[in-house]
């Protein structure tokens, strides 16, 4: 029915207004509710048709102009150096919707997921993955060998496996982690003693440089995977993935978590 609404809303505009006779039931949803629209300014809508800060209405206009509808409360709207998020195909944020899309190079999973993409670009594709809240439990910056309070730090299993699968040189652990002797101590203990280790902070470089050094052969490609979107949509990896040379994954563990 999308394309029916479209054509009522652009006839008669949105919000309802209520004085219109045969739109009362509708016009209601503006009237006779607490909820408000940053966009129109509406301050009366009933919850069920404003949400997130947007009416209904305002969230349709805002998506089909290739914008996220929550405008600035949206997260990537609060960092600079964003450069993708907004999906043009689904017309979907993939943080405020929880969005993946394939064309777009930009999904969401787990480990299993991350095999999945890996397994689809071909073996001589690179396996790229973050270490903290992604390859390992550790918190951001943590030394994974002296863990943390009275539990010690624990592999994703999936991942794990992932790495240890992937050819020596192909396999690369990339995080702004400074503790580059403590992960490869991690790595070693689970004979993951082939996987590089890349520190970008310990390098004075972002990730993106990194990676765009990893896929300086424009033949070569890469599943890279974090748990932070905003190093997903970094304007120089969002660049790769529109070359075609990366998939990226924002990892989300299932339901079991790490293991």
């Amino acid at each position: 029915y999308d394309s029916r609404v479209d054509a009522v809303v652009a006839t008669e505009g949105w919000p309802p207004d209520p004085t219109v006779s045969g739109r009362i039931r509708v016009a209601a949803v503006g009237t006779d509710g607490d909820a408000a629209c940053w966009r129109c300014g509406g301050t009366t809508f009933q919850r069920a048709w404003c949400r997130s800060g947007v009416c209904w209405g305002c969230a349709r206009a805002e998506r089909a102009a290739g914008r996220c509808p929550r405008g600035a409360t949206c997260p990537l709207k609060k960092r600079r150096g964003v450069a993708g998020g907004f999906c043009p195909h689904s017309k979907r944020c993939c943080v405020c919707d929880s969005h993946s899309c394939s064309q777009c190079a930009l999904l969401r999973g787990d480990g299993d997921d991350v095999a999945r993409e890996a397994a689809a670009l071909g073996a001589d594709a690179l396996v790229v993955v973050d270490f903290d809240r992604t390859l390992c439990s550790t918190r951001a910056g943590a030394d994974p060998t002296k863990g943390e309070g009275r539990k010690k730090p624990v592999a994703d299993e999936a991942l794990s496996e992932l790495l240890a699968a992937t050819p020596a040189g192909c396999a690369v652990v990339l995080t702004r982690n400074s503790h580059r002797e403590g992960i490869r101590a991690f790595l070693d203990a689970r004979s993951l003693d082939h996987v590089v280790v890349r520190s970008a902070k310990r390098e004075g470089r972002s990730k993106a440089d990194v990676l765009a050094e990893l896929l300086a052969d424009p033949g070569q490609r890469a599943v890279f995977a974090d748990d932070d979107v905003f190093e997903l949509v970094d304007a120089g990896v969002e660049e790769l993935a529109k070359r075609g040379q990366l998939v990226r994954v924002l990892f989300c563990p299932g339901p079991a978590g790490l293991n």
